[in-house]
């Protein structure tokens, strides 16, 4: 049986969650989105003295307000630190244990991404430096997964294919004549996946640095989550990103 959910429902003021309303931008809305509000997020979230995320384990929690009929009571499991400036969390819709709530902020920029079997999926991003936007996700416009079932790898086939490739690593002599080490393939015994992600030169100047930030390590943060709910032994690992002089041609 599914459990309800607590929606806080009419909810008025500022204080009804940390989402605040803005004015509408005129932006462009992203198309995948059902319905949207523009709005503003507290700088010092993760940093302020008295932040839930890094409360005792009663106390860690927030109420995401996402629409004025929608404010979603969420419990947080897990906050980490993930790099200077940047954090991340996940947490639960309170007595939806199949829920899924996901955190990133970097600087002044907050990515969040919402999932429930019955609610639907929601997210928060930022647009541009000066604007946020919240909404629901229309899954109508999402497109189908496609390719056909992939064979399934294993704890036991990622550790062989990594140790394989570590001893190829390890035959390769140096410039001095010795070998070279082999690269870390495991953190705490799990395989790891390391990813360098690049983004042209047009996303960051129209989207801005913290927003651009924020968005890939949601993006991790959504990819390890579901590597984990769907018992794939292996994580990814972002090892760098930057922007390039690449044209954008509108795929």
């Amino acid at each position: 049986p599914v459990t309800p959910v607590t929606v806080k429902s009419g909810v008025a003021g500022e204080d009804a969650g940390i989402l605040r309303d803005a004015p509408d931008s005129g932006l462009k809305v992203p198309r995948l989105a059902k319905r949207h509000r523009w709005v503003s997020v507290p700088a010092d979230l993760f940093t302020a003295k008295r932040s839930p995320f890094w409360a005792s384990k009663a106390k860690r929690h927030i109420d995401l307000n996402l629409f004025p009929d929608l404010v979603l009571p969420v419990s947080i499991d897990h906050a980490e630190v993930i790099g200077k400036g940047r954090y991340g969390a996940q947490g639960t819709i309170d007595g939806r244990p199949e829920s899924r709530v996901l955190f990133a902020m970097a600087g002044d920029s907050l990515s969040v991404s919402v999932f429930d079997p019955i609610l639907g999926s929601y997210v928060v991003e930022g647009v541009t430096p000066a604007h946020t936007i919240a909404y629901e996700v229309d899954d109508t416009a999402v497109a189908a997964c496609g390719g056909g079932v992939q064979p399934f790898l294993d704890q036991d086939a990622m550790q062989a294919i990594a140790a394989d490739r570590a001893r190829s690593q390890s035959a390769v002599a140096s410039p001095g004549g010795g070998a070279t080490p082999a690269v870390e393939q495991y953190q705490n015994g799990t395989p790891v996946i390391d990813v360098m992600v690049v983004y042209s030169n047009d996303v960051l100047n129209y989207a801005g640095l913290s927003n651009v930030t924020s968005r890939i390590d949601l993006a991790f943060l959504e990819a390890n989550s579901d590597f984990q709910r769907s018992g794939i032994a292996a994580r990814l690992r972002l090892v760098h990103s930057e922007a390039i002089d690449a044209q954008e041609d509108g795929s």
